[in-house]
């Protein structure tokens, strides 16, 4: 039915090729390819100055034959901006921590300085914080098992400051409460510049501070708890604190949720060869498009309808000079 448009950009002499032209070409084009593609439109597109910048895996969770594991995207994502800054395939989620400083290389095209990354605790490894500082940018990373000694000291640390008080130690404090459907959930964040419990804080290069969140959810009567630890080179400034922790979440929720449910990702079975890796790649390259675009409005499932109805106005966005080609 679009065959009219596609005419103009490409010869077609004998009709729209097939769907096994379409698979073998996704299978066989190196992701090399794609990921050139994505970087430049990125640098075309990108005004990331001093956001919050979260590094996070996905899975594909289709891309899969019966008993092997899921294909691994991990991806960079300007929380602002609501944009996908780059993105790496791994086999597996161990793997996401070798993608990461391969995510950072990619970011240099961008001006970062300022901007705060955000890594769940499988980056929290002192090679990616030197990689991170290296490009003048700061970090908020969590803390887990994998960082045992420096995890037990800053919880030891705000175990006895909760218990006993912070007597002469500086801290900022910043609190937040959500009420929804009966849930309430409320959030205490602590971050202080004091790290002589520390013993391993000269390891971690610009370490300025470490916090605390403190959360606590009430819901049909039941209360439950939990305590999250990072490492960070910002200042103890609690709010600033709170939305770089709260802005890494936005890759869950703003990012991960929409290759879902508006794209599919999850339900996608493409997984021979490169094609998991290049669609996962020509999904993000949509998201951004669309995102981005002024011509557009409303949610992303309406943005993608509208350029479904106009063709016009999809070759318009696509190309700044629609009209002459």
């Amino acid at each position: 039915m679009k065959i009219d448009i596609l005419k103009r950009f490409l010869k077609l002499e004998k009709g729209i090729p097939s769907q096994d032209t379409f698979e073998r070409a996704f299978r066989y084009i190196k992701p090399k390819q794609f990921e050139k593609c994505f970087l430049k439109l990125i640098k075309d597109i990108a005004k990331i100055k001093k956001q919050i910048i979260p590094i996070d895996g996905k899975a594909l969770r289709g891309a899969n034959d019966f008993g092997e594991s899921p294909i691994y995207v991990v991806s960079a994502w300007a929380k602002e901006s609501g944009i996908v800054l780059a993105n790496k395939k791994v086999k597996n989620k161990s793997n996401e921590i070798t993608a990461i400083p391969e995510i950072l290389e990619m970011l240099e095209i961008l001006d970062i300085e300022g901007c705060i990354i955000t890594i769940d605790a499988m980056g929290c490894q002192k090679k990616i914080v030197k990689e991170i500082v290296e490009k003048k940018a700061d970090y908020v990373i969590s803390l887990k098992g994998n960082q045992g000694a420096t995890k037990e000291e800053v919880e030891d640390f705000y175990k006895g400051c909760l218990e006993l008080g912070f007597g002469d130690i500086k801290y900022d404090y910043y609190e937040t409460i959500e009420k929804s459907h009966g849930r309430i959930e409320r959030r205490k964040y602590y971050i202080t510049e004091y790290l002589d419990y520390i013993h391993l804080r000269d390891k971690w290069v610009n370490l300025k501070s470490i916090g605390m969140v403190h959360s606590i959810v009430e819901r049909n009567g039941k209360r439950t708890e939990e305590k999250r630890y990072h490492i960070a080179s910002i200042e103890a400034d609690a709010k600033q604190y709170a939305e770089a922790v709260r802005g890494h979440w936005s890759i869950e929720n703003s990012f991960n949720w929409v290759m879902d449910v508006v794209f599919k990702e999850d339900k996608s079975r493409i997984r021979k060869d490169n094609s998991a890796e290049n669609m996962a790649v020509i999904r993000r390259i949509a998201m951004n498009i669309v995102k981005t675009s002024n011509k557009l409005t409303g949610s992303i499932r309406g943005r993608l309808k509208q350029l479904s109805w106009d063709t016009e106005l999809a070759v318009s966005i696509l190309f700044d000079d629609a009209e002459t080609v």
